[in-house]
């Protein structure tokens, strides 16, 4: 059997969700023309001195040790994180450890989650 694509009959393209495998959710997906945004989100204010990236593994390049000592606190989703050894703010992720299994090299093992991560300063007594 063969798909062949009907291109739409009516004027123009329908939104820009045509043949999309994936459907987004509304909250996700403005449609093909989005509005500005006009108010900044927190997060844009709270990572100014913070870096896209930063791990607490010495081995990664992503590593840095005077921020850490700073104390650093990740909210993902709208809720605290403890547990995080990753994160990447541009990409939307964490990662977080996976109970107390560790691979073949002594770290621990870790699972990806995706979301909105707002990395702060707690301070280095909290």
């Amino acid at each position: 059997m063969f798909h062949v694509a009907v291109p739409w009959i009516g004027e123009g393209w329908p939104s820009g969700q045509w043949q999309q495998t994936v459907n987004l959710p509304t909250y996700v997906y403005e449609g093909s023309n989005p509005s500005p945004s006009t108010i900044l989100p927190k997060a844009a204010f709270m990572t100014e001195a913070l870096p896209d990236r930063l791990s607490v593994n010495p081995r990664s390049p992503h590593f840095n040790d005077e921020l850490l000592k700073q104390g650093i606190g990740v909210r993902f989703n709208g809720a605290e994180k403890t547990n995080v050894e990753e994160y990447c703010v541009s990409e939307g992720w964490i990662r977080v450890a996976a109970g107390r299994t560790l691979d073949r090299k002594g770290n621990p093992m870790t699972i990806k989650l995706q979301g909105t991560v707002e990395p702060y300063i707690k301070g280095p007594d909290a």
